[in-house]
């Protein structure tokens, strides 16, 4: 794995990200479970989330909170090389959610795996955030 480079934020700390993509997935699952959830809304929305994860996805993997720990904490690489594989599973998911939608959009019934799906997504990515949150606070603690 080549070194990332840290590089400044376009705009907001990533504490700030956390937060508003944490924002963006309680809309989603608020939306999700709203009488006027529609499978064409949520595709839009799950655009929207792509976007977001892959720019942060990208953030991070080009400086953020990747380059501040191997840059601290050497040794964690492996465990850097493992969520940067998780992003592109998040991605893949996100995609898939989004396919489940046109499905159900033309006529097939895709609900409950796109709410299984949905649901595994938010606790996997949760997870997910909360390792890099530890990994970050640890090297920060050194």
């Amino acid at each position: 794995m080549s070194k990332p480079q840290r590089v400044p934020a376009p705009g907001l700390d990533l504490h700030d990200e956390h937060v508003y993509l944490t924002r963006l997935l309680e809309r989603l699952a608020e939306e999700y479970s709203s009488e006027q959830f529609t499978a064409a809304t949520l595709a839009d929305e799950l655009s929207v989330l792509l976007v977001e994860l892959d720019r942060h996805f990208l953030a991070e993997e080009q400086g953020g909170y990747f380059a501040e720990i191997l840059e601290s904490a050497p040794r964690f690489e492996k465990h850097i090389q493992a969520l940067v594989e998780q992003h592109q599973k998040f991605l893949a998911d996100v995609k898939n959610m989004q396919q489940m939608c046109y499905e159900s959009m033309w006529g097939l019934s895709r609900f409950e795996d796109l709410r299984d799906s949905f649901h595994k997504f938010i606790l996997e990515f949760q997870q997910h955030e909360h390792v890099e949150r530890q990994l970050f606070q640890e090297t920060m603690n050194m």
